[in-house]
């Protein structure tokens, strides 16, 4: 299969395009959307729905032999670009997690027929480990609407008190003081 990945990020797609290539796929990426590759490809994906697929959509006509396809993150939905896509320029719209489908279908008017997929990202943790011993001293950070002050999930917080770790959440404004919450060895 002839594979174009337009990626304007380059750094997520990687480990897909290596692992499409090692399936065989003949791989083609680039910064920036370009017609002639869209074209020649039959999959055209596009990551993230930024400006490349919109401009897709909207200055070429869908090629007949090539499948389309957009995944939406964080950042394109709230920054409303995938109400900015014609969708019949597409053949499916992913999404990495439900809450981020359940945005994008509150915010826009995205058609029922297109189909939606929701594929969560991953670690490969052949490659891809933490250290325990760098993990002592570790401080996340959060938004002060995180849910990790008191009504944070049973879940979350045995996983983090496990881990030793500190959460710091700052508040909703300068003035607002910090909660910081030392998470070692115990649930809390």
């Amino acid at each position: 299969m002839k594979i174009y990945v337009v990626d304007s990020w380059q750094k997520f797609m990687g480990p897909v395009i290596e692992h499409w290539r090692e399936l065989g796929h003949e791989v083609k990426t680039g910064i920036y959307w370009g017609p002639e590759l869209t074209e020649w490809a039959d999959l055209a994906y596009f990551y993230p729905v930024d400006n490349n697929a919109i401009q897709a959509s909207r200055k070429q006509e869908k090629p007949p032999n090539t499948r389309i396809v957009a995944e939406a993150v964080d950042i394109d939905i709230y920054a409303g670009h995938p109400g900015a896509i014609k969708y019949e320029y597409l053949d499916a719209l992913i999404f990495m997690a439900r809450h981020m489908k359940e945005l994008s279908d509150h915010k826009f008017n995205i058609p029922k027929e297109l189909p939606q997929y929701i594929v969560p990202g991953g670690v490969d943790i052949d490659k891809w480990t933490m250290r325990r011993d760098t993990l002592e001293d570790t401080t996340w950070r959060g938004s002060g609407d995180s849910g990790l002050r008191k009504g944070s999930s049973m879940p979350f917080r045995y996983s983090i008190s496990s881990l030793r770790l500190t959460l710091t959440i700052p508040g909703n404004s300068i003035s607002e003081e910090r909660s910081t919450i030392p998470c070692g060895g115990s649930v809390m």
